[in-house]
């Protein structure tokens, strides 16, 4: 009998310390800066505003600086700054080091269009691991108006 309850209490806590791990294990990409839209097990998709941009390279984003902050989002210590570790913080950097035409094409949307975010998603498989840049849109919706009581709704003459 008390044989059967060390073996019981021995499963559980077996069962808990691998439950309470399993979450640690496969999520080794952390971002602390943006906003992460996608996290799977390989996968994490991030979305960095321009005011998060602005905030992690220290530059105001505009037309006349964008080389600068391509610049520094070319260094690692950037990105580690947005909470990812050594390794993704690497792959984002050189991403941004190797493929100059597209980050400079992504900052000046940027720039020029305030609904637009710095989508990073980086891929971890077992073997094969790499980093993408591009844009995303960000659309706030419209927040419907309100109208006195005594108007109607228009109608439709179609």
């Amino acid at each position: 009998m008390k044989n059967n309850k060390i073996l019981k209490t021995a499963t559980v806590c077996a069962l808990a310390l691998t439950i309470g791990t399993t979450g640690i294990l496969t999520s080794t990409i952390q971002a602390d800066a943006g906003t992460v839209i996608s996290d799977t097990t390989y996968e994490k998709t991030t979305l960095f505003t321009k005011g998060e941009i602005e905030g992690l390279t220290g530059q105001s984003l505009n037309l006349q600086t964008l080389t600068q902050v391509r610049q520094a989002l070319t260094k690692q210590s950037v990105w580690t700054a947005a909470g990812y570790n050594a390794t993704d913080a690497k792959l984002i950097a050189n991403r941004f080091s190797a493929s100059y035409s597209q980050a400079i094409g992504v900052l000046r949307d940027m720039s020029n269009n305030a609904n637009l975010s710095l989508k990073v998603v980086v891929v971890n498989k077992p073997y094969y691991s790499n980093a993408d840049i591009g844009t995303k849109n960000s659309v706030t919706p419209v927040e419907p108006t309100t109208e006195s009581s005594s108007s109607t709704p228009a109608e439709s003459t179609t």
